[in-house]
């Protein structure tokens, strides 16, 4: 669960946004809108302890996590955070298995091959270990990053425009493995344009276009 309270943010002199509360639940998809340029990429940034709000609070399991020191931020992304981007953040000439198995536990690493297997069959990759990440779509690649939720279940889902450059197919099946995630207790916040993600969606948190100077 996510709790903000009264944030503020401004980049180069402009004001993205202020005063800013919203809460995000366990168990629910969340979407994040707005026009471009209003922070959407910076407020998943803040949430996931990339950026800090120039002021306000924000409360991830009851825990404060803009005042976090080095150490227990790294703690906390290792631990708690699934991020998601639009352009699939995967290592381009390593293979899907490599790709997936850094986002595995230590104490799991022991059957690798096991939490591998299963989590591309969920996302329809079965079979696909060994193929280098270049040589796949692009819709096949974010079904990659999404995998990797599965062996490490996160328990707060950040993502950047999951479906942006995606097919209607390859869309859905991301947003349903997104949905899984949520079932199983996560919280999860997505950034969209797309009015088809934000209607199946549980909530939304609408940013508005300020750059006030």
């Amino acid at each position: 669960m996510i709790t903000a309270t009264d944030l503020n943010k401004a980049f180069d002199r402009k004001t993205l946004w202020e005063n800013l509360s919203f809460t995000a639940l366990n168990g629910q998809l969340t979407a994040l809108t707005g026009p471009s340029g209003c922070g959407k990429t910076t407020l998943l940034n803040c949430l996931g302890t990339l950026d800090k709000p120039d002021s306000g609070s924000i409360l991830v399991e009851g825990r404060e996590v803009t005042t976090m020191n080095a150490r227990k931020t790294r703690k906390f992304r290792a631990t708690h955070l699934g991020y998601v981007a639009q352009d699939y953040a995967l290592m381009d000439n390593e293979t899907v298995a490599a790709n997936i198995a850094v986002a595995i536990p230590l104490d799991q690493l022991h059957k690798r091959k096991q939490l591998i297997a299963s989590a591309l069959k969920k996302v329809g990759l079965a079979g696909y270990e060994k193929y280098p990440a270049h040589s796949l779509s692009g819709g096949e690649q974010q079904r990659v990053s999404i995998a990797r939720l599965y062996v490490r279940k996160p328990s707060l889902i950040l993502c950047d425009e999951p479906t942006g450059s995606l097919d209607q197919a390859n869309a859905a099946i991301i947003i349903n493995a997104l949905r899984e995630q949520a079932d199983a207790g996560a919280t999860v916040v997505i950034s969209t344009h797309d009015p088809k993600v934000m209607d199946l969606c549980d909530n939304h948190i609408k940013l508005a276009k300020k750059h006030r100077s």
